[in-house]
Parts: structure tokens; sequence; C-alpha cells
């Protein structure tokens, strides 16, 4: 089994331009799938370090939870010095803000100043108002 492993999984060199697939549960609905990253070093135990363009992953990846990409995307001097999770590194490349999705439980209304939709100066969804005409939409 590990030698089948390997065949399909062949060890990637140090500063190879790679894609990580993000989680479902780490991402929005409309955001994207992958991040781009390179490889900034592998450990003897068989584990990979990874970078993006917002700093560097707090994990370690095994050689299964990422792919190769053909050509050089990223390099490692595009990886500034910043520790962060994948979670992170996907709400800041997000243009939606992220994992979670923002919504208001106002009740009243009137325009109210006290709205979170409001305040972050936000489009307001299906979600909000529960289903109560307002002011603010």
């Amino acid at each position: 089994m590990k030698q089948t492993s390997q065949n399909k999984f062949p060890t990637v060199e140090v500063g190879k331009t790679v894609t990580i697939p993000i989680p479902s549960v780490d991402r929005g609905k409309e955001d994207a799938r992958n991040v781009l990253g390179v490889v900034l070093e592998k450990t003897e135990e068989g584990f990979y370090k990874q970078g993006t363009k917002r700093g560097t992953i707090n994990t370690l990846f095994t050689r299964n939870r990422f792919q190769e990409c053909k050509e050089t995307i990223i390099n490692i001097s595009d990886v500034p010095d910043i520790e962060l999770s994948l979670r992170e590194t996907s709400t800041k490349d997000s243009m939606f803000g992220g994992q979670g999705f923002i919504k208001c439980n106002c009740n009243k209304r009137y325009n109210s100043k006290m709205c979170k939709c409001k305040i972050l100066n936000i489009l307001y969804n299906s979600k909000c108002h529960k289903a109560t005409t307002c002011n603010n939409k």
C-alpha cells in the first residue's frame, strides 16, 4: 500500500507551485475551492510546509492533500513572513467575507442604526429581518 501511494503521489520539490483544496467548512459557498501555494520545505517524516501570497500556512500537509502545478505561479520570495491557518487564508482571498455569512436579526420596522447590516454596510439577504418588513432593506 505504501508503494502504491508513493507511485500515485510522488514527492514534490521545494519551490514548486501547488494547489491546496479548502474544506467546505472553511470556505463560503461562493469562495474558491483551492488556494495556490508553494512548497517551502519538506520534513524528514514526509510532511510539507506550504506558503501562499497571504502568508505561511500553520499546518503541515501530507503529499495526498495537495496537487503539484505544471507551471510556476508563486515563488518562495512571494510568501510574507506571516503565519495563518487555511481558513484565514481562504477568508483573505474571499470576495464575499469567507466562511460565515453575516445577517441581522432586527425585529423593528423603523430605520435602526443598530442593524448589523447597516453598520457593516453590506447588502441584506433573505435571512435578514425574519420576514418582517424593514426600512433598512
